[in-house]
């Protein structure tokens, strides 16, 4: 019998373990709404690539005419 005693104070032990544990869950809670603000910031961080995307699009008709102008500068020098 007394070593059956024993067995019931490691399950007490167990149980303290237990809500100790519970207790860690709960911080991780708080921890998750602050990481919701985080992503809500990591949005206006993407409008703001989605406008210097914009700009790259103005660089390339740029290039898009330059090349027109080599293009019809190869043309004329096979006609003479």
């Amino acid at each position: 019998m007394d070593g059956f005693d024993v067995t019931n104070d490691q399950t007490d032990v167990t149980d303290d373990l237990i809500d100790v544990t519970r207790d860690k869950f709960d911080v991780p809670r708080d921890e998750l709404d602050v990481t919701r603000d985080e992503l809500d910031v990591t949005r206006d961080e993407f409008d703001v690539t989605r406008d210097e995307f914009d700009v790259p699009r103005d660089e390339f008709d740029v290039a898009k005419d330059e090349f027109d102008v080599y293009r019809r500068i190869r043309y004329d020098e096979g006609r003479t």
